[in-house]
């Protein structure tokens, strides 16, 4: 009987000690699958930290198109008559008031100091018969015709000093000379281009 129990029992421990090595070993044949496959597949990564800053997006826009001058003037003869002088060329630059050419100046000037000088006797014609007339030594009628005279020459002056400033041809704005089109010598008439002045500091696109 005690050797039916022993017998019984030393099975029972045999049983048991194959059951835990059949256990043990798969578990520590996947531990070694699963140390292999990490040391050969996975590799270092170089992992690079930035900052988070706020920034601006910029966005190129290219169109095409024709870019014009916003200030562009073509100035022209007020007056007819010879180019005795040009103050410019074309590509140069030129400046606001400039005086840019001058036609038949030297004429128009004699006119102009010719009627001051009449101006200036009408004036004084009067000026000493209107102290005669205080003494009733001339008649109302000779100072009549003095004012009549000094009235007419006073316009006369006007009309000279204006042709005068005609004949002088000046630019208006700043730019640059993009089209000559007169010459020093030639003939021009009233309303004829002499230069063509932009100024390129604003420009528009078309």
């Amino acid at each position: 009987m005690k050797r039916a129990a022993y017998t019984l029992m030393l099975l029972l421990a045999l049983l048991a000690a194959i059951s835990l090595l059949s256990c043990s070993q798969p578990a520590s044949s996947a531990q070694n699958d699963n140390e292999t496959v990490t040391a050969k597949d996975v590799q270092p990564v170089n992992i690079r930290v930035m900052s988070v800053e706020l920034s601006t997006l910029k966005e190129q826009i290219v169109v095409s198109g024709e870019t014009l001058a916003d200030n562009d003037v073509t100035f022209s003869a007020e007056i007819g008559g010879r180019i005795e002088y040009l103050s410019v060329d074309l590509g140069a630059r030129a400046s606001k008031g400039q005086i840019l050419a001058r036609i038949d100046y030297e004429m128009q000037k004699a006119q102009a100091d010719q009627a001051q000088a009449q101006y200036d006797l009408a004036l004084k014609t009067l000026e000493r018969l209107s102290a005669l007339k205080n003494e009733e030594l001339i008649s109302q009628q000779q100072i009549d015709e003095a004012e009549t005279s000094r009235t007419l020459a006073e316009s006369q002056l006007k009309i000279a000093q204006a042709n005068l400033s005609k004949s002088i041809v000046k630019s208006t704005i700043n730019g640059i000379v993009a089209r000559k089109f007169v010459e020093t010598g030639e003939f021009v008439g009233p309303g004829s281009p002499v230069f063509q002045i932009v100024d390129f500091k604003r420009v528009i696109v078309k």
